[in-house]
């Protein structure tokens, strides 16, 4: 999945109009059956596997 695929869903709920937008963003871990509340992230300096500016989602912060 690339953002653009993202971006297309959102559009489609959107033109839905039935507040879907508005739900938390959730995260499914498909291997431990868990589900996750998520953070958007960007990397602000390259860690030799992630470029400067990669987006990502975030979860299972310590006190989220």
């Amino acid at each position: 999945m690339n953002y653009e695929e993202v971006l297309n869903y959102l559009k489609l709920l959107e033109e839905n109009d039935d507040n879907r937008l508005e739900d938390s963003v959730t995260v499914w871990d498909m291997e431990m059956g868990e589900y996750y509340p998520a953070e958007i992230l960007e990397i602000q300096d390259s860690d030799g596997i992630l470029d400067d500016g990669h987006i990502m989602f975030g979860f299972n912060q310590e006190g989220s």
